[in-house]
């Protein structure tokens, strides 16, 4: 994994735990006044946060090393 894809991980997860926070502060703290906008805030928070996550490229698991077959191996099958 390349240090790019474990800060964009380190930074989405940060974003997912302020967004869950606000959103228990929202919910169970906040006046009510503030408590729309802590809760809207929260919501795209959480979105940004899933979308961050989901643009980290998994290193792929089948590469070209890995898919040659020797012909002994497929004699012994």
């Amino acid at each position: 994994m390349t240090a790019g894809a474990r800060g964009l991980i380190i930074a989405s997860g940060l974003c997912g735990a302020l967004a869950v926070g606000l959103g228990a502060f929202a919910a169970h703290g906040a006046g009510p006044q503030i408590k729309t906008l802590l809760t809207t805030g929260a919501q795209y928070q959480i979105v940004h946060a899933v979308f961050a996550f989901a643009c980290v490229r998994p290193e792929p698991v089948f590469t070209q090393a890995n898919l040659q077959v020797d012909a002994a191996q497929l004699d012994d099958v």
